[in-house]
């Protein structure tokens, strides 16, 4: 039971509904007409945090079997020729493979078959691509003339609103005593506290108890944490 309970809770948590935009309205937008087969080069990029990933992943679970997401951050990911099989190739954290020749002339040629066949990519970075080291100038190019859109952090205000909207997508809901416990408590950058409440709520069902503010220190004491 307990491994089911942590399947089902990774399952799909990073989708469009569950992503409160604050001020990233027109990425969010964007990012759905690119799932949605909108022919169209978005460049997204900002801190960590800021949703980059998060958008990243919903649009890949929108777009489905067309979509192809790759992590930069995995340096021996090197997919192969798209052969029409993929019409939205999406690439996260593209500045860790910034520079790498062999993936550098994979992009770029898929670049060229996606022009060809009416496709979209979707790329995310710290920086814009202006900002960054490229090896391969007709690359750099054509990520520079993409729509370059920066993410904006949200506040604490949006953190709250956040984390309401994801533990209401895993169905539980987070009192205003619980929320502030979290939000003055813990590191404030979205993906851990997402990843806390994910725990928490594959917890709550394993133990048959409510997320309470003496759950959650239970919970944070059994995995080290001084609360």
């Amino acid at each position: 039971m307990k491994q089911l309970a942590l399947a089902v809770a990774r399952a799909g948590s990073r989708v469009f509904a569950n992503f409160h935009a604050g001020e990233n309205a027109e990425a969010l937008a964007r990012c759905q007409q690119l799932a949605g087969g909108e022919r169209l080069a978005l460049w997204l990029w900002g801190p960590p945090g800021c949703g980059r990933s998060h958008l990243l992943q919903a649009t890949a679970a929108a777009g489905g079997e067309s979509a192809t997401l790759i992590r930069g951050s995995d340096p021996d990911m090197l997919p192969g020729p798209l052969a029409g099989r993929t019409r939205l190739v999406i690439v996260d954290d593209i500045d860790a493979r910034v520079g790498d020749a062999r993936f550098e002339r994979w992009l770029f040629t898929a670049y060229r078959e996606l022009e060809d066949a009416a496709g979209g990519l979707l790329v995310s970075a710290e920086a814009p691509p202006r900002g960054l080291r490229w090896g391969l100038a007709d690359l750099a190019s054509r990520m520079s003339a993409s729509q370059v859109l920066r993410l904006r952090p949200l506040d604490d205000r949006g953190r709250a609103a956040a984390l309401k909207l994801h533990a209401g997508h895993r169905g539980f809901a987070l009192p205003d005593e619980t929320l502030d416990y979290l939000l003055a408590r813990l590191p404030r950058d979205l993906p851990s506290l997402f990843e806390l409440l994910d725990t928490l709520d594959s917890a709550s069902l394993e133990m048959q108890r409510r997320i309470t503010v003496p759950f959650i220190r239970e919970v944070l004491h059994r995995r080290g944490h001084e609360v």
